[in-house]
């Protein structure tokens, strides 16, 4: 059933200027928008992976984020 529908995945950076770097420059992925303090890239199938800011990024607790996070998926 999943495979009929676009997957989201969110990714946790303690440093998302770092982050955005290794993504961008090592991997050539284009962020396609800018918000809360992160950045969506968007893929083939309207997928999408939003890279958000959180000091507990790398720990157990990384999906527990700092501040508000707003994603939008259109």
């Amino acid at each position: 059933m999943l495979q009929k529908f676009p997957i989201y995945s969110y990714l946790s950076a303690r440093d998302v200027a770092r982050a955005r770097r290794f993504y961008e420059d090592t991997l050539g992925l284009h962020a396609s928008e800018e918000n809360a303090g992160g950045a969506t890239y968007r893929f083939a199938g309207g997928t999408a992976c939003f890279l958000y800011p959180t000091p507990n990024a790398g720990t157990s607790k990384a999906s527990q984020r700092s501040g508000r996070c707003a994603t939008s998926t259109r």
